[in-house]
């Protein structure tokens, strides 16, 4: 799932020659090819920064590489103690799923800060671990999380609600469960943030079923309604609304998107 923007896919391969990860890269055409050895035996996670750059989780390790020219370099080696995975928002700041409930975010200039790491499921969320990633992140700068057990959004047992997580303010808000809209949204076992889609995928695991959640930069696509009061018009808008509704009363509901 990690892409750039020309569509072309990459992930990590254990050479069998080796016994070392490469890094293969799936043009638009199907065709496969090795951009680099990746010099380390596990790898969990590979993503794609807004220049196109490839970095890999790896323990210890964040590896960079550059697709044109094949080089490998560390990227930092703080914030990646046993890595499950990796994602990256729009504003090139990779966030790290790690065992043992450990979240930690990577900044573009390679500082690292631990976002998470109680695994109480009280004041920091704890993770069931039988599905990963349970992070995406997307075009803006904040994330999307469905933990096992985080009292701070009333989530407790298999993973029914998708929350939003902005890290430079410490802001957390629960986006909607999963239950209500459908039983079939019991067990949120795997997130990804289609770029081109502007969408969040959900993997259902009891049911075996992908199911999105459309989503603009920074936050779920939402709806505003205003409803004015019979013979009162609304006017001046500084964004006009996308739909004017009669309804059968004499008011008049007004839509924004």
């Amino acid at each position: 799932l990690a892409v750039d923007s020309q569509e072309r896919f990459y992930l990590a391969s254990k050479n069998a020659s080796t016994g070392r990860f490469d890094l293969l890269q799936i043009g638009t055409d199907g065709a496969v090819q090795t951009i680099a050895d990746l010099g380390v035996t596990r790898v969990n996670g590979v993503g794609v920064n807004s220049r196109d750059e490839v970095f890999v989780g790896a323990p210890n390790n964040l590896i960079k590489v550059d697709p044109v020219t094949g080089a490998v370099s560390t990227f930092t080696t703080v914030g990646l103690p046993n890595p499950r995975n990796i994602a990256i928002d729009g504003k090139d700041n990779v966030y790290v799923q790690n065992e043992s409930d450990v979240i930690s975010m990577i900044k573009p200039d390679r500082s690292s800060v631990l976002l998470y790491s109680k695994g109480d499921g009280v004041v920091d969320p704890s993770f069931e671990g039988d599905g990963y990633p349970n992070i995406a992140a997307d075009c803006a700068d904040n994330f999307y999380i469905a933990p096992y057990r985080w009292d701070v959004i009333k989530q407790n047992g298999e993973e029914h609600i998708l929350a939003q997580v902005v890290p430079r303010t410490g802001q957390v808000s629960a986006l909607f469960d999963g239950l209500k809209i459908s039983s079939h949204l019991s067990d949120i076992d795997y997130l990804s943030f289609d770029r081109f889609g502007s969408r969040i995928l959900m993997w259902a695991d009891y049911v075996n079923e992908i199911w999105q959640v459309p989503v603009t930069c920074g936050a779920i696509s939402v709806e505003a309604h205003l409803v004015a009061q019979p013979g009162q018009d609304l006017s001046g808008f500084s964004r006009p609304p996308s739909a004017i509704i009669p309804l059968v009363d004499g008011r008049t509901e007004y839509v924004f998107s």
